[in-house]
């Protein structure tokens, strides 16, 4: 028995629509996850250049610029850039949330 066109159309909408909402919800949850990925993928980094990669993934591209530019040859931004990649050590798991520090004491007992 052929099914009505009115019918057949009936269906192929709400077919599509509810395609279409599974999909939506679905791209919804894998972005939430990939946010969140992003927030703690800086916890991964042990060092500038790292930080800086991170960053550039993360920002909008005439941000990251305005941080990364190096004026003339940019000799004093390497000199920087060799002194803190000697001198900076960035311990990983070291770093912890620190919204509700306390910064209470107690003195003589």
């Amino acid at each position: 028995m052929p099914i009505p066109q009115k019918q057949f159309y009936v269906c192929l909408v709400v077919t599509t629509v509810a395609s279409f909402v599974v999909l939506r919800r679905y791209l919804q949850q894998k972005k939430k996850k990939l946010e969140k990925e992003q927030k703690k993928a800086y916890l991964k980094c042990k060092t500038l250049f790292e930080f800086e990669a991170l960053a550039k993934q993360l920002m909008k591209p005439h941000r990251f610029y305005y941080y990364d530019y190096k004026a003339g040859q940019g000799h004093t931004f390497q000199a920087s850039r060799d002194y803190y990649d000697k001198q900076l050590k960035i311990l990983p798991r070291a770093l912890m949330h620190v919204t509700d520090v306390s910064i209470k004491t107690t003195i003589f007992g």
